[in-house]
This record gives structure tokens, C-alpha cells and sequence, in this order.
């Protein structure tokens, strides 16, 4: 069922599992919506999925079990990648504003 003002723009990979729409805005000029769901993360920008042609439709790296402290964020500002090997989990820790926090 679509709520008054929104529209459907894809299905979810599985409506059996409960999935989150997240918004992510990368600068001033570029937002997205996230859709968060069992083990995906998809894209969404102008009203479609961001796709890839010719490639897998997934990543398949496992779990984050690894040590990742050499890993580099690439972030000019205060933002931060948090690793939780208690929980074999990745969280984007936001620092700054949209525009300055990633670079």
C-alpha cells in the first residue's frame, strides 16, 4: 500500500522481510535513499534503483570478521568507519555536514 505523496518507484528484494528506507544526502547536490533489508543495502536516486550493467548483483565479501584497522575511509572531516567484531559489523559514523564529511 503507498502512503498519501509518496511513489513507487521499485519493489523490495523480499516483501516476506521488513525493510527500512534510509535518506542519504552525499553533498548538496546529491541525495539518495537507501533501502536497508536482510543482508542488502540498494540505492535509489531520481525516482529509480541505481544499477550496475554487467556485474554480479551483489558483493559476496562474507562477514567482517578480518582485522580492519588498515582499512583508510577516505574522509576529510570528522567522519569515521566503526568496525564491531563482536557482531561482525561495519557502522558509517557521520562527523560533519553532507558536503564536508566525505571526501
Amino acid at each position: 500500500m503507498r502512503r498519501s505523496g509518496s511513489r513507487f518507484v521499485v519493489e523490495l528484494k523480499s516483501s516476506a522481510v521488513k525493510g527500512r528506507l534510509k535518506r542519504f544526502q552525499f553533498s548538496v547536490t546529491q541525495a539518495y535513499m537507501l533501502e536497508l533489508g536482510d543482508l542488502i543495502m540498494r540505492f535509489n536516486r531520481h525516482q529509480g534503483q541505481i544499477t550496475v550493467a554487467d556485474t554480479d548483483a551483489s558483493v559476496a565479501n562474507g562477514t567482517f570478521t578480518g582485522n580492519i584497522t588498515s582499512w583508510d575511509d577516505r574522509s576529510t572531516g570528522s567522519g569515521s568507519i566503526a568496525h564491531d567484531a563482536t557482531n561482525d559489523r561495519l557502522s558509517l559514523v557521520p562527523g560533519g555536514t553532507g558536503g564536508t564529511d566525505i571526501g
